[in-house]
């Protein structure tokens, strides 16, 4: 909010954010998105090195999974800039609508977005 920096409890509840929880509950990503987090916090709200970056996936991974959005690949980008930052990058996924089935991809259950590979379209 407003570009303030998260405290430690504010870290620790993020899967309840109102703003995280108002965009995932009216599904407006597609099952497939990307979506990416920038979160500000205050250097004394880490417990131990990487706990910011540890509550705000378990945070994520509530929220999303409340949703009905299922997280098939997380990337991490820490930063300094005024405060420390973290910038969470979720792929979400799952069979969709812009899902296709391709058996050369078995660690994301067989199915990918179609915009990734060139696989060939099959039944859902």
């Amino acid at each position: 909010d407003s570009g303030r920096a998260c405290t430690f409890a504010q870290l620790h509840a993020c899967s309840a954010w109102p703003h995280l929880n108002e965009l995932l509950g009216r599904h407006l990503l597609a099952p497939a998105a990307l979506m990416a987090v920038s979160i500000a916090y205050v250097s004394t709200s880490e417990v131990w090195v990487g706990s910011a970056v540890d509550w705000a996936l378990l945070g994520l991974h509530r929220a999303c999974t409340n949703h009905g959005y299922k997280i098939v690949g997380v990337s991490v980008i820490k930063f300094d800039a005024n405060n420390p930052r973290v910038v969470v990058v979720l792929r979400f996924g799952g069979i969709g609508r812009d899902m296709i089935r391709c058996e050369e991809h078995d660690e994301l259950d067989g199915y990918v977005p179609s915009a990734i590979t060139p696989c060939v379209e099959g039944a859902l």
